[in-house]
């Protein structure tokens, strides 16, 4: 099979490499899409652990073609998405029950082989049926739809809440998707490029503001009669952070689920949050919401009838990680098995 491989920061190769073994309690899944995720850019740039030599890639589906002597739920031809990560069940954190803090975490596309090859072992544990009319470049978003899950179980919608999301890009309309199943009673968007707010509209969003208008702060405050009770920050820039925390009314919280560099530090006044009230949440991976997710796509309440994806052959990883910083595209997916490399 063929697998493109991170052999070091900076460096990525397309290789020709055996199909992986199956073990006993795994299955043998072929990959038909994968998408290419903020992290494994991070990754690329060295700005995120991952065991090198690795094959990238965890927001992935395909049909199990193989499974191993002990595998009890799992078939044949099954459609399946994957959950990336792996928890030992038996550290501290994992016994409460707080697997996200896994002290000896394992996650398919960072320490463990991924998506980006055309054929991917995994544990049956790790596997989760769709329905096969789901699309496949959908059934790649069952991943991030499980971390936005948690995300919002971290910070739940009261109800009357008014929801500010910052960024309408994969996350920020998957995030605008589930505030829209809460009792909240407005939902607004910030968002500099246009066809990303067209697609904010189209998802029923009440509110969708250009970043770069002058009067940004003061629409916001008009618009939520003076601050939002929830913002949820989904672009991981301390400039973006700064805004949601000055868009919060008294007594709200900032989400923040967007991946920032290292070297990131946003500054807040400590009176600032004394006298405001104010609540900063993290959000960590997807702990027992992978199962939330694929039963939302296959129900059809999430869907990505409105998003733009760009598809690519193995073969032009480096154009799909080139495209991934554009903002043409909500989606950057690699088709491992769409067509083999050139020789």
């Amino acid at each position: 099979m063929y697998a493109a491989i991170f052999k070091r920061k900076h460096e990525i190769e397309l290789l020709e490499t055996k199909i992986p073994a199956v073990k006993e309690d795994e299955v043998l899944v072929e990959i038909q899409a994968c998408g290419v995720c903020g992290t494994d850019r991070h990754i690329f740039e060295g700005d995120a652990p991952a065991a090198f030599p690795v094959i990238p890639g965890h927001e992935f589906c395909g049909v199990v073609r193989e499974i191993g002597k002990r595998v009890k739920t799992t078939g044949k031809e099954d459609y399946v998405a994957v959950d990336p990560n792996i928890y030992c069940g038996t550290c501290q954190f994992c016994k409460r029950g707080k697997v996200q803090y896994c002290e000896n975490l394992q996650a398919v596309g960072v320490t463990k082989n991924g998506g980006f090859a055309q054929f991917c072992s995994i544990p049956e544990t790790q596997v989760y049926k769709l329905d096969k009319a789901i699309p496949v470049n959908w059934g790649t978003q069952a991943e991030p739809l499980s971390c936005a899950i948690h995300g919002m179980n971290r910070s739940p919608v009261h109800s009357g809440d008014k929801v500010l999301i910052i960024g309408a890009g994969n996350i920020g309309l998957i995030m605008l998707q589930l505030a829209r199943m809460s009792p909240a009673s407005r939902i607004g968007i910030i968002e500099p490029i246009e066809a990303r707010r067209t697609a904010a509209h189209r998802y029923g969003c009440d509110d969708v503001f250009d970043s770069s208008q002058e009067n940004l702060i003061e629409a916001v405050k008009t618009s939520t009669n003076g601050g939002a009770d929830l913002v949820i920050e989904c672009v991981g820039k301390k400039e973006t952070v700064e805004l949601g925390l000055s868009l919060l009314k008294p007594g709200g919280r900032l989400l923040i689920f967007g991946l920032g560099s290292r070297k990131d530090i946003f500054k807040v006044g400590l009176q600032e949050i004394f006298y405001r009230e104010l609540t900063i949440i993290g959000s960590l991976l997807n702990p027992f919401s992978f199962q939330s997710a694929v039963t939302l796509l296959n129900s059809g309440k999430i869907h990505f009838n409105y998003y733009k994806f760009k598809e690519y052959q193995l073969a032009r990883i480096s154009d799909a990680f080139r495209h991934h910083r554009s903002s043409a595209y909500h989606k950057i997916i690699l088709k491992p098995n769409s067509l083999q490399p050139a020789g």
